[in-house]
């Protein structure tokens, strides 16, 4: 619950910073600067060793653990900071577009203030201290909010999105070490242990990048700076069901995960709650974000992100997929099982490789996101098939747990669909009341399916009688507190 309170202040300030900054700048800014990141990210992604992870993994680190993962991820920083710099010319003739050197500039001092943050903030999870870490990442947003929005508003530049992003980066950092009483000092004694554990996550997290990043590099060099800021804004709204739910959840869980790795048991029930959760109310808000595309575009971004739609809905039957498969990733590496996510994110790189050309030659933008919806889609079997072998873990286990959300999902956005006619919103104050009217016809139609076809079953064990349980004890805390 901390993790995803952390998230949704993230997210309410990161919804509110997008329609400000829709409304300040251009397609093309937000291009502009999703070409630089996206650079920034490959270049971070080789320093992306994961020590935190091993750290959180660890059964009893030690001082030197913690001082050789810090003085390793500085090193790493600094010589991606300088890769930046180096790369800022190349980028921006690769593009075609100069104001990629400057923004990579800025990008590299994100890479440096990252890698100097205080290592002793990994206890807050290995020993769910996990308000600790909702203060950390929500104070450090708001100040990149601010910063952020002030340069937005005053320049009418993308230089507003690059800065807050800076801002936000000095801010966690520097609250790091007031909400952490450790002090680190530079160390390689354990470097070697480390390493030995982060190298397949590095190789990893490199894979992932390429496969998540890829439609945006491609889109960036082949249709240009506006086609790229409409597809990475798209892509933003179009996944809030896994950023905003399934990954603080998975984040907060992988302590628990580690703990139970000599036990397929345990891991197995660990997964089933976790992923059923996952599905019953990340899959809903899948649904919801393609039965209120028009009105999502038109109420945050304005109308010269119309064509932000179609992308927007396609995207968002690629993030019900990666809503299935959202928490193996963190069973694969709590079990040091690290290659086979880089081989996961491989077959999603490759599919992507081989489909989005071909598609962007057939439907132009549209077509990168439905080869990004294919590569899910071949992900989610070969990930549960890979699943089964690792930990023995029988998918009709979980389907027996998640069907209902599945089915009330659907159910929800047929309704939907066919009761509001498919045309766009006159403008905001129209789009509001439509967007109010099938949040609560969708909602309700959800909830009222599912806890029907929950009842039906025989009230058997899962998401939804975890979730009562949960509303009835904190409800008897309360009364008995008071």
């Amino acid at each position: 619950m901390w993790m995803i309170g952390a998230r949704l202040v993230e997210r309410a300030l990161g919804l509110v910073s997008i329609a400000c900054y829709a409304r300040l700048l251009t397609p093309a800014d937000f291009g502009v600067v999703a070409m630089a990141s996206s650079v920034a990210a490959l270049i971070e992604v080789f320093s992306a060793f994961g020590f935190d992870w091993a750290l959180v993994r660890h059964p009893a680190p030690e001082r030197a653990h913690y001082d050789s993962a810090w003085t390793l991820r500085l090193l790493l920083g600094v010589a991606s900071a300088a890769a930046l710099v180096a790369a800022g010319p190349i980028a921006a003739a690769f593009y075609k577009q100069s104001a990629v050197a400057p923004l990579l500039g800025v990008l590299a001092l994100c890479t440096l203030a990252g890698a100097a943050e205080n290592i002793g903030v990994v206890d807050f999870r290995r020993d769910f201290q996990l308000n600790k870490e909702f203060l950390l990442r929500s104070a450090s947003r708001i100040a990149g909010f601010i910063l952020g929005l002030t340069v937005a508003y005053v320049t009418r530049t993308y230089w507003g999105l690059v800065l807050g992003t800076l801002g936000a980066r000095v801010a966690a950092t520097g609250m790091s070490y007031a909400l952490h009483s450790y002090r680190p000092r530079v160390s390689l004694a354990a470097a070697r242990e480390l390493l030995g554990f982060s190298v397949w996550l590095l190789v990893s997290n490199l894979i992932a990048f390429m496969a998540s990043r890829f439609a945006d590099i491609f889109v960036g060099r082949v249709f240009g700076p506006r086609a790229t800021g409409l597809y990475s804004v798209a892509n933003e709204i179009a996944h809030l069901s896994t950023s905003e739910l399934a990954a603080p959840i998975n984040r907060a869980v992988f302590s628990m995960y580690s703990k139970h790795a000599n036990d397929r048991e345990a891991i197995q029930q660990d997964f089933l709650q976790v992923a059923s959760i996952i599905w019953m109310v990340a899959l809903p808000i899948a649904a919801g974000i393609f039965a209120t595309s028009r009105e999502i575009v038109v109420l945050m971004l304005g109308p010269q992100w119309t064509d932000a739609d179609v992308l927007v809905r396609i995207l968002a039957v690629g993030g019900g997929l990666a809503v299935m498969t959202a928490n193996i990733h963190y069973v694969y590496i709590a079990l040091g099982q690290a290659r086979l996510s880089t081989i996961m994110a491989a077959v999603v790189l490759g599919t992507m490789v081989v489909l989005a050309p071909v598609g962007g030659a057939m439907l132009g933008v549209a077509g990168v996101g439905c080869a990004y919806l294919v590569s899910m889609a071949i992900g989610v079997p070969i990930n549960y098939v890979v699943l089964k072998r690792l930990v023995g873990l029988q998918f009709h286990r979980l389907w027996r747990r998640v069907w209902r959300a599945l089915v009330a999902a659907l159910a929800m956005l047929a309704l939907v669909l066919s009761v509001f006619p498919a045309t766009q919103p006159s403008g905001p104050a129209q789009a509001l009341v439509a967007l109010a009217l099938k949040a609560l016809l969708g909602s309700g139609c959800y909830f009222a399916i599912l806890l029907a076809a929950w009842r039906l079953s025989g009230r058997p064990e899962g998401p939804e009688s975890m979730a009562i349980s949960l509303v009835r004890d904190r409800v008897a805390g309360i009364l008995r507190r008071r």
